[in-house]
Order: structure tokens, then C-alpha cells, then sequence
């Protein structure tokens, strides 16, 4: 008969608590966090709000495409930058490190700012390319459902390279390494456990889904004032506690015990 795990007393047995517990006693931090992320994601805010309301950016030709994608690539790199920092305060809060949301995040920003930016650059490429692809697919005289058929192949591909994306946030966090160093474990880690994190990454992606599919103004007014005040901060916790659980499972307990389960409370043994 397999014995019950017991627990140290004093801390959170599981993640959900420890969601719980962050929830009851930093929500204030969560909601701050949110606002400083959102603080590096004005310029992008600034430039989506120009592409609604000035007519000449709403044109579906290659030089407008290339003008008005890339600089939004640009300014969503610059957002990277503001989780960089959430993804920094959110590790150490987590793992029980006595977190300082101010001295965290900007010295996040300023530790991983740079694969951070570079992270959220590639993926603002992709969704560069993936609009010239609709943009050419659209002008090509082919079936309809052909058509949607290609549009659908090439939303697919930029949503699994933004699982990986968002799951090399935690590994740029937590590990050291190189961009691409970094993006292959990421790519080994989140499709292994997809079946698991597509919730979370889809979490982390709903401010674009809410662009990219319902692009009426009054959404994308609400969902920007949701994220300002909470949304980022909670789904940067969300993220950081998934992969975590993920780390103890594929790293942790075999390659550094030491961080295994860090946060929550220790296993013991059944005493006889």
C-alpha cells in the first residue's frame, strides 16, 4: 500500500495554494506588477491606437504591411523589457525569497532585459511575416477555402512558436544560457507538456487574441484597462507558477534538488 506523502507545516502543499496564498496577501503587489509591465507596453499601446484611427495604416500593400508590423515588432520588443521584470519579481516571490516588487523588477529588467527584448522581437517578426502572408495569400486568385486553409497553417505556426516563446520567459528567468540555447529547452519543455501549459499560454495570449479576432475598439479599451490593473501581473504569476511545477518534474529533482519544490512545503517521510 503506497504511503501518504506528508508535509512540513508552515507553507503551501501545492501551487494552488501558493497561488492562494499570494493572492490574499500581495494582491496589491500583483495589481502594482501589472501596471509597471503595462508601463513598457505604452509605446505599443500608443502605435495600435494610431494604426485604429489613421486611414493611410489601414492600406493591405507590402510597404504599409512592412511599416506598420514593424514598428509594432519594435514596440512590443520594448514591452518584453516590463516582463523581464515581472517574470524576475514573480520568481523570487514564489520561491519564498523574500520578493521586492520595485528592486525585483527593474533589477529583472536590467538582468534579462535583453533576451527578454530579443524573445519579444522574434515573436513580433512572426507576426510580422504572418500578416504579409495573409496579405499576399489574400490577393492570389485561388478556392476560398484554400485561402483560409493557408490562413489557418499560418496562425497555427505563430501560435506554437508563442508557446515556446512564452515558456523560454521562465527559462531566461530561472537558467542561464544563450537565446538559442535557451529557445531548444524551451522547445523540448512546452511541447512535452502542452497537453498541460496550453491553458496557461493561452492565459498569457489573451490580449492578443483579443486584437487579432475581436478588434472593436470598446474590447480592446477594456481588455487594455483590465491588463494595466491586473491582468499582466496574474498571468505572469500563472506562467511562473506552471513552469515551475514543470522544473520539478524535468530538472529539479534530478539535476538541482536544492530547488525542488523551493516555495512549498518539503515532503517527508512516514515516520514507522
Amino acid at each position: 500500500m503506497k504511503k501518504p506523502k506528508l508535509y512540513d507545516a508552515g507553507k503551501p502543499i501545492n501551487r494552488f495554494h501558493l497561488f492562494g496564498n499570494i493572492m490574499r496577501h500581495h494582491l496589491v503587489e500583483v495589481m502594482l506588477s501589472s501596471l509597471y509591465i503595462f508601463m513598457f507596453g505604452i509605446p505599443m499601446i500608443v502605435w495600435i491606437f494610431l494604426l485604429m484611427y489613421v486611414p493611410m495604416f489601414g492600406q493591405n500593400n507590402l510597404i504599409a504591411l512592412l511599416v506598420t508590423n514593424g514598428v509594432l515588432a519594435l514596440t512590443f520588443a520594448v514591452f518584453g523589457l516590463g516582463w523581464a521584470g515581472g517574470m524576475q519579481f514573480y520568481k523570487k516571490l514564489c520561491f519564498g525569497e523574500g520578493a521586492s516588487l520595485k528592486e525585483d523588477f527593474f533589477g529583472g529588467v536590467k538582468k534579462n532585459g535583453k533576451l527578454f527584448f530579443l524573445i519579444f522581437l522574434a515573436q513580433g517578426i512572426w507576426y510580422l511575416l504572418l500578416h504579409i502572408m495573409m496579405g499576399v495569400t489574400s490577393g492570389m486568385e485561388i478556392n476560398g477555402n484554400l485561402k483560409m486553409a493557408m490562413i489557418g497553417v499560418g496562425y497555427g505556426l505563430f501560435f506554437l512558436i508563442a508557446f515556446v516563446h512564452i515558456f523560454m520567459m521562465s527559462e531566461v528567468t530561472m537558467f542561464e544560457g544563450g537565446f538559442f540555447s535557451l529557445f531548444t529547452s524551451s522547445l523540448r519543455l512546452s511541447y512535452a507538456t502542452l497537453y498541460k501549459g496550453i491553458l496557461f499560454y493561452f492565459i498569457v495570449l489573451l490580449p492578443l487574441l483579443i486584437y487579432e479576432f475581436l478588434p472593436f475598439r470598446l474590447f480592446n479599451l477594456i481588455g487594455l484597462l483590465v491588463g494595466a490593473f491586473i491582468y499582466f501581473g496574474l498571468s505572469a504569476l500563472c506562467l511562473t507558477l506552471f513552469c515551475n511545477s514543470v522544473y520539478d518534474q524535468s530538472v529539479f529533482k534530478t539535476q538541482y534538488p536544492e530547488m525542488y519544490r523551493k516555495g512549498l512545503a518539503k515532503e517527508k517521510e512516514e515516520q514507522g
